[in-house]
Protein backbone atom coordinates (compact mmCIF):
# COMPACT_ATOMS: atom_id res chain seq x y z
CA UNK A 1 0.00 0.00 0.00
CA UNK A 2 1.76 3.13 -0.90
CA UNK A 3 0.56 6.77 -1.69
CA UNK A 4 -0.30 8.63 -4.46
CA UNK A 5 1.60 11.01 -6.15
CA UNK A 6 -0.60 14.40 -6.55
CA UNK A 7 1.74 15.51 -9.89
CA UNK A 8 1.89 11.86 -11.86
CA UNK A 9 -0.77 10.72 -10.00
CA UNK A 10 0.88 7.04 -10.28
CA UNK A 11 0.41 5.27 -6.83
CA UNK A 12 4.12 4.60 -5.05
CA UNK A 13 5.28 3.21 -1.86
CA UNK A 14 5.86 5.36 0.83
CA UNK A 15 9.93 5.32 0.64
CA UNK A 16 9.26 6.92 -2.67
CA UNK A 17 8.04 10.30 -0.63
CA UNK A 18 10.07 12.24 2.06
CA UNK A 19 9.57 12.19 5.19
CA UNK A 20 7.52 15.17 6.09
CA UNK A 21 3.82 15.41 5.23
CA UNK A 22 3.06 18.07 3.35
CA UNK A 23 0.20 19.63 1.79
CA UNK A 24 1.26 18.29 -1.66
CA UNK A 25 2.27 14.67 -1.75
CA UNK A 26 4.90 14.62 -4.53
CA UNK A 27 7.18 11.51 -5.53
CA UNK A 28 10.89 11.93 -5.69
CA UNK A 29 10.85 11.39 -9.52
CA UNK A 30 8.43 14.69 -9.79
CA UNK A 31 10.40 16.31 -7.03
CA UNK A 32 13.28 16.30 -10.09
CA UNK A 33 11.11 18.61 -12.48
CA UNK A 34 12.06 22.03 -12.61
CA UNK A 35 10.32 23.96 -9.67
CA UNK A 36 8.68 26.84 -12.20
CA UNK A 37 6.92 23.60 -13.82
CA UNK A 38 5.99 21.99 -10.92
CA UNK A 39 4.45 24.88 -9.19
CA UNK A 40 2.51 25.79 -12.75
CA UNK A 41 1.55 22.10 -12.44
CA UNK A 42 0.56 22.27 -8.62
CA UNK A 43 -1.53 25.65 -9.73
CA UNK A 44 -3.17 23.73 -12.53
CA UNK A 45 -4.50 21.25 -10.06
CA UNK A 46 -5.61 23.95 -7.38
CA UNK A 47 -7.35 25.45 -9.67
CA UNK A 48 -9.31 22.29 -11.66
CA UNK A 49 -10.34 21.25 -7.82
CA UNK A 50 -12.54 24.04 -7.55
CA UNK A 51 -14.72 22.50 -10.44
CA UNK A 52 -15.42 20.08 -8.29
CA UNK A 53 -17.00 22.21 -5.03
CA UNK A 54 -20.35 23.43 -4.74
CA UNK A 55 -19.20 26.44 -2.98
CA UNK A 56 -16.42 28.44 -3.62
CA UNK A 57 -15.26 30.16 -0.33
CA UNK A 58 -14.02 33.91 -0.24
CA UNK A 59 -10.68 32.06 0.63
CA UNK A 60 -10.78 30.28 -2.60
CA UNK A 61 -11.39 33.41 -4.63
CA UNK A 62 -8.87 35.05 -2.77
CA UNK A 63 -6.58 32.50 -4.02
CA UNK A 64 -7.69 32.41 -7.36
CA UNK A 65 -7.33 36.45 -7.56
CA UNK A 66 -3.57 36.01 -6.29
CA UNK A 67 -3.44 33.13 -9.82
CA UNK A 68 -4.84 35.97 -11.57
CA UNK A 69 -2.20 38.29 -10.88
CA UNK A 70 0.28 35.35 -11.72
CA UNK A 71 3.23 36.72 -13.80
CA UNK A 72 2.33 32.98 -15.96
CA UNK A 73 -0.14 33.56 -18.77
CA UNK A 74 -1.33 30.12 -18.94
CA UNK A 75 -2.36 30.34 -15.19
CA UNK A 76 -3.23 33.86 -15.09
CA UNK A 77 -5.73 33.05 -18.17
CA UNK A 78 -7.12 29.75 -16.41
CA UNK A 79 -7.57 31.64 -12.78
CA UNK A 80 -9.57 34.52 -15.07
CA UNK A 81 -11.88 32.12 -16.89
CA UNK A 82 -12.86 30.44 -13.27
CA UNK A 83 -13.46 33.83 -11.73
CA UNK A 84 -15.58 34.66 -14.36
CA UNK A 85 -17.55 31.07 -13.93
CA UNK A 86 -17.26 31.50 -10.00
CA UNK A 87 -18.26 35.07 -9.59
CA UNK A 88 -21.89 36.08 -10.17
CA UNK A 89 -22.11 38.95 -13.25
CA UNK A 90 -23.11 42.42 -11.67
CA UNK A 91 -26.73 43.38 -12.01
Amino acid sequence: MGRLCDICGHERPNEQFSGSRRRVSVCKRCRQIPKAKRRFIEAEIQISELFGQTHISDRNVAMLNCFAASPNPQIAELATCVLDVVLPAPP
